[in-house]
C-alpha cells in the first residue's frame, strides 16, 4: 500500500480491495476465526475486525440520524426497527406502484384483445373467407389462454350481429355453461353448440306457438 501513496487512483483501488477482503474475512471469523483455523492470522486479525467495527459504527450512527431504533449490532449485522412514519411512506409508495402496475396490466389486456381480433380478421381475409362472427368463437377456442371469462368477453364483444353464438350466449348465460365451451376441445365444443342451439331453437319455436295460441284465445 505504501508504494502507491503518490498515486491516488491506485491507492484508492488497493484500499477498496483491501477493505473488501477484510469484510469477507471478518464475516467468517465468528465461525472459523479461532487461532486453530488456517484463516486466522494474529498479525492482521485486529486490522480486519477493526475496519468492520468502524464501518458498522458509522452505519449505526447514520441509521440513528434517520430515526431508526437499533435493536442489535455486531461485527457483521444490524437489526433495527423502521419508524412508523417511514413505514407509512413505504406503504404509500407500494400502493402507488401496485396501482401503476394494474393500469399497465389492464392496458396490456386491451392491446392483446385488439391484436387477437386483428389477427383473426387478417387470417380470414388472407384465406378469402367471409368474416363470420361464429368463426371468431372457434378461433378464440384455439387460443392458448387460460382466462375463460376473458375469452367469453372477446366473443361477446366481437359479435356485432345476432347469430347463433349470440343466442347461445344470451339465452344460455349460465357461467358454468359458458365455461364448459372454453374448457373442452374444439370438436367437443362444436357438438355442445349444435346441441344447445337445437334446444334454443326448439324452445323459441315453442314460445312462438304458445304466444300465438294465447293471442288467438284472447
Amino acid at each position: 500500500m505504501k508504494e502507491f501513496k503518490e498515486d491516488k487512483i491506485l491507492l484508492a483501488y488497493w484500499t477498496s480491495l483491501s477493505n473488501a477482503l477484510k469484510t469477507v474475512a471478518s464475516a467468517t471469523y465468528g465461525y472459523s476465526g479461532s487461532r486453530f483455523s488456517p484463516l486466522f492470522k494474529k498479525s492482521v486479525a485486529l486490522s480486519i475486525t477493526a475496519f468492520c467495527h468502524s464501518t458498522l459504527k458509522e452505519i449505526i450512527e447514520y441509521l440513528k440520524s434517520l430515526g431508526y431504533e437499533i435493536i442489535y449490532g455486531d461485527t457483521n449485522s444490524i437489526f433495527y426497527i423502521i419508524p412508523i412514519v417511514y413505514l407509512k411512506k413505504l406503504t404509500y409508495k407500494r400502493e402507488k406502484i401496485k396501482r401503476t402496475i394494474e393500469i399497465f396490466l389492464e392496458l396490456e389486456k386491451q392491446v392483446n384483445k385488439n391484436i387477437m381480433v386483428l389477427d383473426f380478421v387478417q387470417k380470414r381475409i388472407n384465406s378469402g373467407k367471409s368474416i363470420a362472427p361464429e368463426r371468431f368463437f372457434y378461433y378464440v377456442l384455439d387460443l392458448d389462454y387460460k382466462n375463460i371469462g376473458y375469452k367469453i368477453c372477446l366473443v361477446n364483444e366481437f359479435n356485432s350481429n345476432k347469430d347463433k353464438i349470440d343466442l347461445l350466449y344470451y339465452l344460455k348465460s349460465s357461467k358454468d355453461l359458458c365455461e364448459s365451451f372454453f374448457s373442452c376441445k374444439k370438436g367437443e365444443a362444436e357438438k355442445i353448440i349444435i346441441s344447445l342451439y337445437k334446444e334454443i331453437t326448439e324452445k323459441s319455436e315453442q314460445i312462438r306457438i304458445d304466444n300465438n295460441l294465447n293471442i288467438n284465445f284472447i
